[in-house]
């Protein structure tokens, strides 16, 4: 690896920022926050001589020194670019501190001999970092060396702080802020390696393996993803510690590590707030919390003007396996007040076992009583009551719990404010719970619940609990100045059924209704209206008199999919139908608009498990809604669930329009069951046309966050403006996430913010069309070549691309090639990333066939020797000396033997008509190699010239028997040629060797019939890619850039000719041909050459290009003037510093730079006379100039307390002051500071101790 051609230590920090907070890795992604998010390069760092990485970097065009462009951008394009590449280059600002911006990510990082600073990239307030750190100890064990100040050196996006034995680096582009450590030896002394970082402006705590740092500003970042590797590429064990809040370690066991080491931690940006169940799964796979598995905004329930949010877990065990619970939290100005579920707000449990207590989205329900309060319900779907009057069991509750200024005060049934209760079995009522607005106008909040599994009436002489199906049905419960009255069906303001209900044993049944929300006022009368899912969505209209309808047919509006969505004997809702959800007012027309959704919609009908979804936006209108959705948007592979979790989010911008957020359980490039929040941006035209077209994505990062054995949780969820800055804010709530116990469930809470002004397009990638590949030696293993580089960026360039096969990373380069194990569909997806660190996948289906083929010919020498075989005409020819042998049994006695010297096997078989491909497998052994012999294995198709397919070297071969094909245990080799079309074909195995010999045996070829037009493997050897040696160049013009010549014209193709070069610097292509001459800036480059032979095979290899700064040497600077106003002056009092220098490039006094301009002033404040001495420092030199200030004495020295005389009271004073127990004023300090005594004259030294305490006491007794 190139990582390892230097024997240096490497400590790697990649760090980056985005408007919104992503996920990391561990945590959720969030692509466009204004919150530090930091990555790791490994393993795609290209290394460069100097120690550290180019990675990201602005390139240069292959014809003029000026950055290099992506095609087809016009000119203002262009030059905006060109800005920006030279934005995240190092420079001073106003005041002369050192200093990189960085636009991608939205932060500007500080640098001093001792680390950095972080800040927001436009921050009004340079001294109000979100963090800082320092390497401050450095060794083993505990016993670490401090680790000083070190001379901080910049140079294009480089900063380097250099100590003695120690280098420490920075490299900005729009990747991040990138961090390294080169250490040039070993460690002395004993235990594990250790380097300890000191945080400021933030605090530290270790949970699991992971350290939390939450900012002053309330801003969570992760430090985790350590990952130490020698330099045999092994992984070495290491740990974080954290001594204390303000103290990290990184704690590395190389007690056998090969140096140089690799020490990688991952420091990243998580959500504005994480809610964490911290209780692990007790049983690692059968059962957990589930917590965050729904999430709903509370509203106000305490009236502080803040918002207040809901969390379920069904799951959660308080006392009762599986009873379920919903967590109130509120919002405060720093946002969520609380983080786990033992400081929540309050917690209300159903206090039963099985219950699912927040099994689906609890909700606020508004202020149905309008005391100034609002008010929540949630359901419990498995609660088990009996049916008043009887002793009939019945499932399923709802409970609604008041505001107050105290809060939410109710904690489970027993003290609900109201208990909403079913009539029968397995109904299911509150699984779906929803405020409904106020329907009737009456300046009353009302209650929709959801009953999915009501079912048709049996006769009567039926148990009065039973019921027939699951056909659903909707309550609507009006509040008043009582709130809420209602308990059931009985005394429901309105039951929707989905049936005919006229007392017939068989009614006629509509549809299914499934979940239910409040729809807000979609047709702008003045009355809020409802909207349910199931086999269809409809829109119930409100009115004076409550909801208008009773069934589905009644439905104001009714939306169809297409085709139709049957009527199944199985609880309505997500897998079965619509689920449905309130958009706001997404094109800002007055009208509320509307989200429904088919997450378990196939995309192919006559599917059964592709499960891909779709989700649609309706808007509303004075007729009612509009039934062609406005917007549709369609899931691409199986198991995606697109729409599983829907929400309006309010005016997440603040731009005028309100936004969406539409959940998917995988995405194309995510891990397994990842999960992902679509962010849709409102607008006059309405939401974003196309998911590609999403603000921002949340996305978990973490493979299974969603989903546990048959188990799913995830939700997305406007909440309202929690910390009231005037932006709507987002939960994502998922409910087997890790983050630091197994399975445990969590929140993130995002805080809304402004928009950037232009929006970072996302990159478009393009993994090709869907092809098919033969598996033409019928061995389970098919070659298979998909092409990447169709992707782009719209408005930069790409950075990288990573091929997955589910959570295998494949390759990274744009062309990929690899084999795939066995015949069958492959779906393949590709991510690449662009310059501003977005990253987009897309899908590709690779299918691997098995090729049609029939035996052509066999012999495995056992009859008639070199003359037999069975099916195969004529003998093997043979030159030099070629033998039968019997002294081993692989893979059955004789074998051939080949002897040394120039020897070779050949015989001719006839292939049927058809043929397209050829096969040849057979077994091997070499043996006794020397480092210049080799065999080739040769194929010649109709007489013509031999190509070699495959050459065997020593690499191959042991000191005794060497079983090729695998193991000692032996194994057959399989090779394979495409002639197109052929009716004979040569096979010739060619010994040239000094003293090697080759076995064969069991040879057997097949004749393959390749389909007209589908892919094969290249039919030869591989070409050789030669990108030529490493190549490091003086910038001697020092404008930061030169143009640098790469010879890649030494690959070759051992049988045939190489007809394409493509020359690449991570994703961009550079340039065509062997040859490349390109314009590279200060820094060092990884260049890959990848080539492309006459039968599709290809080849790369890379090129490390070092650009090297050399010091502009300058005249020296010169200091014009130093003066201090006044020179002389009294303790406490302030005095002026004012300088101008020339050539100087910084500037301290004291040593201290704190910032300093080059011309400027500062003011000081000294108890002592003081000499100050101003430093310029230039490139070409330094200089120096003094200045004294005079500090006269006030007062007596020794007399304290300033009454003109020296005594007791003044002892008393001085001796408390030793104490600690008394604090001296500046005056105070000046008198009590009398010693050392220099001729007995009392000499102030700017300390106060136990010596000036004793002079003190002298002069009091009249003895000093």
């Amino acid at each position: 690896m190139n990582m390892m051609r230097k024997t240096l230590v490497f400590f790697i920090i990649t760090m980056t920022c985005t408007l919104l907070p992503t996920s990391p890795v561990s945590g959720v992604t969030f692509e466009t926050s204004p919150a530090l998010y930091i990555s790791a390069p490994y393993p795609f760092l290209p290394w460069s001589q100097s120690g550290y990485s180019k990675a990201g970097v602005a390139t240069l065009s292959a014809t003029s020194k000026s950055p290099r462009l992506s095609a087809g951008t016009n000119w203002l394009q262009r030059f905006n670019q060109q800005l920006e590449q030279l934005e995240y280059r190092v420079s001073k600002d106003a005041v002369g501190q050192l200093q990189a911006p960085n636009r991608a990510h939205d932060v500007r990082t500080y640098f001093d001999g001792k680390g950095i600073r972080v800040h927001r990239r436009m921050a009004a307030d340079n001294y109000s970092p979100l963090l800082a750190l320092s390497l401050s100890g450095f060794g083993r064990g505990n016993d670490l060396v401090p680790v000083q100040q070190g001379k901080v050196k910049a140079s294009a996006d480089v900063v380097e702080i250099v100590r003695p034995g120690l280098l420490e680096w920075y490299k900005n582009s729009a990747q991040g802020l990138e961090q390294g450590f080169v250490v040039q030896q070993r460690s002395p002394g004993m235990g594990p390696l250790v380097l300890e970082l000191k945080v400021d402006f933030a605090r530290a705590r270790l949970v699991g393996q992971v350290i939390e740092l939450t900012t002053r500003q309330g801003q969570l970042l992760q430090y985790d993803k350590l990952n130490v590797v020698d330099a045999s590429g092994r992984v070495l064990a290491s740990r974080f510690a954290l001594p204390s809040p303000q103290r990290l370690q990184l704690v590395v066991d190389d007690h056998d590590g090969q140096y140089p080491l690799v020490i990688d931690p991952l420091l990243t940006n998580v959500a504005d707030k994480i809610l964490e169940s911290n209780i692990e799964d007790p049983s690692v796979g059968f059962s957990t919390n589930a917590f965050g598995s729904s999430v709903s905004t509370a509203g106000d329930v305490n009236g502080d003007g803040f918002a207040d949010i809901l969390v379920g877990a069904p799951l959660w065990d308080g006392g009762e396996a599986g009873e379920g619970a919903v967590f109130v939290f509120l919002g405060g100005a720093s946002g969520i007040v609380g983080s786990n579920p033992v400081d929540a707000h309050v917690r209300i449990e159903s206090n039963q076992i099985a219950a699912g207590l927040g099994t689906l989205p609890c909700s606020v329900t508004g202020d149905v009583n309008n005391d100034g309060f609002d008010d929540i319900i949630v359901g419990a779907p498995t609660y088990q009551d009996v049916l008043p009057g009887t002793a009939l069991q019945v499932d399923g509750a709802a409970f609604m719990f008041y505001g107050s200024a105290a809060g939410i005060t109710g904690t489970g049934p027993a003290d609900a404010d109201v208990f909403i209760r079913s009539i029968e079995l397995r109904s299911a009522l509150g699984v779906y719970v929803s405020g409904a607005g106020d329907i009737n106008n009456d300046g009353y909040a009302d209650v929709l619940v959801g009953v999915p599994g009501y079912g048709l009436p049996f006769p009567a002489i039926i148990p009065a609990n039973q019921r027939s199906g699951n056909f659903g049905a909707a309550l609507v419960f009006h509040g008043g100045p009582a709130g809420v009255t209602g308990t059931g069906f009985s005394d429901a303001d309105r039951v929707i059924l989905s049936f005919d209900d006229t007392g017939q044993l068989n009614p006629t049944i509509f549809g299914q209704i499934g979940n239910v929300c409040g729809a807000g006022d979609v047709n702008n009368d003045g009355f809020d209206d409802i909207f349910l899912g199931g086999t269809e969505a409809t829109l119930f209209i409100g009115s004076t008199t409550g909801i208008v309808g009773t069934d589905l047919t009644q439905a104001h509006s009714r939306v169809f999919a297409t085709p139709a969505l049957p009527i199944v004997d199985s609880i309505a809702g997500p897998g079965v139908g619509y689920v449905v959800a309130r958009a706001g007012d997404v094109n800002a027309d007055g009208f509320t608009d509307l989200l429904a959704s088919i997450p378990f919609r196939d995309a192919v009908p006559a599917s059964t498990t592709l499960s891909e979804g779709s989700a649609y936006v309706h808007l509303g209108s004075a007729m009612g809604l509009v039934v062609t959705p406005e917007v549709t948007y369609l899931g691409v592979q199986g198991a995606e669930v697109l729409g599983n979790t829907l929400s309006g989010i309010g005016d997440f911008d603040n731009d005028g329009f309100d936004d969406i957020a539409i959940g998917a359980r995988v995405f194309p490039g995510s891990l397994n069951d990842e999960g992902i929040a679509y962010i849709l941006r409102g607008g006059a035209a309405g939401p974003a046309a196309s998911l590609a077209d999403a603000y921002t994505r949340l996305t978990s990062g973490q493979s299974g966050a969603t989903a546990l054995g048959s188990r799913f949780g995830m939700a997305v969820s406007g909440v309202g403006d929690i910390n009231a800055d005037g932006f709507d804010d987002v939960l994502f709530g998922l409910g087997y996430f890790d983050a630091g116990e197994v399975d445990e469930g969590v929140v993130f809470v995002f805080h809304g913010a402004t928009a950037p002004a232009v929006l970072n397009q996302p990159p478009v990638p393009d993994a090709g069309s869907n092809q098919t590949f033969i598996d033409v030696a019928n061995n389970n293993m098919a070659s298979i070549t998909a092409d990447g580089r169709a992707s782009f960026d719209p408005d930069g360039s790409l950075v990288s691309y990573e091929w997955r096969l589910g959570e295998t990373v494949l390759g990274t380069s744009p062309v990929l090639t690899t084999t795939l194990p066995a015949t069958g569909d492959y779906g393949l997806a590709l991510n690449v990333t662009d310059d501003q660190g977005l990253v987009r996948g897309d899908l590709v289906t690779i299918r691997v066939e098995p090729a049609p083929s029939s035996t052509a010919a066999n012999d495995n020498f056992s009859s008639g020797g070199l003359d037999g075989g069975f099916g195969w005409p004529g003998s093997w020819q043979t030159t030099g000396s070629v033998t039968l042998s019997s002294v081993d049994s692989f893979p059955g006695a004789p074998q051939a033997l080949l002897a040394a010297g120039s020897t070779s096997l050949t015989r001719t078989v006839t292939l049927p008509a058809g043929t397209t491909g050829l096969g040849v497998q057979f077994w091997a052994k070499l043996d006794l190699f020397a480092s210049t012999d080799q065999v080739d294995v040769q194929i010649s198709q109709d007489g013509g010239p031999f190509t070699t397919v495959r050459t065997f070297t020593i690499a191959e071969s042991g000191t005794g028997y060497h079983f090729y094909g695998g193991s000692v245990s032996g194994g057959p080799i399989t090779l394979s040629w495409y002639p197109a079309t052929a009716t004979t074909a040569d096979i010739r195995f060619q010994l040239s060797s000094a003293s090697g010999v080759f076995y064969v045996d069991d040879i057997s070829v097949k004749a393959i019939r390749v389909p007209a037009g589908t892919p094969v493997p290249p039919s030869g050897q591989r070409p050789v890619s030669a990108a030529g040696s490493d190549v490091s160049i003086d910038d001697a013009d020092g404008d930061g850039f030169e143009v640098v010549a790469l010879d890649g014209s030494s690959s070759q193709d051992p049988d045939g000719s190489i007809v394409s070069y493509e020359w690449y610097e991570t994703a961009a292509l550079l340039g065509t041909g062997p040859n490349l001459s390109a314009a590279f800036d200060v820094g060092a480059h990884t260049v890959q050459l990848l080539v492309t032979d006459n039968d599709g095979g290809t080849s790369s290899d890379t090129v490390t290009v070092t650009v090297v700064e050399v010091p502009v040497v300058g005249p020296p600077p010169v200091i014009d003037s130093f003066t201090a106003t006044p020179v002389t002056t009294t303790v406490g009092s302030s005095v002026t510093l004012d300088w101008v220098t020339t050539h100087a490039t910084d500037v301290s006094i004291n040593g201290v730079a704190s910032g300093l301009p080059l011309d400027g002033s500062t003011v000081v404040t000294p108890v002592v006379t003081t000499i100050y001495q101003l430093t310029a420092t230039g490139s070409g030199g330094l200089n120096t100039a003094n200045v004294t200030v005079t500090v006269t004495p006030v007062g007596i020295a020794g007399d304290i307390n300033g009454d003109s005389t020296v005594d007791a009271a003044d002892v008393l004073l001085a001796t408390r002051a030793v104490l600690g127990l008394y604090i001296l004023t500046p005056d105070q300090m000046q008198r009590a500071d009398v010693a050392p005594l220099v001729a007995g004259v009392p000499s102030p030294d700017g300390l106060f101790n136990v010596s000036d305490l004793l002079l003190i006491q002298l002069k009091a007794l009249g003895i000093a």
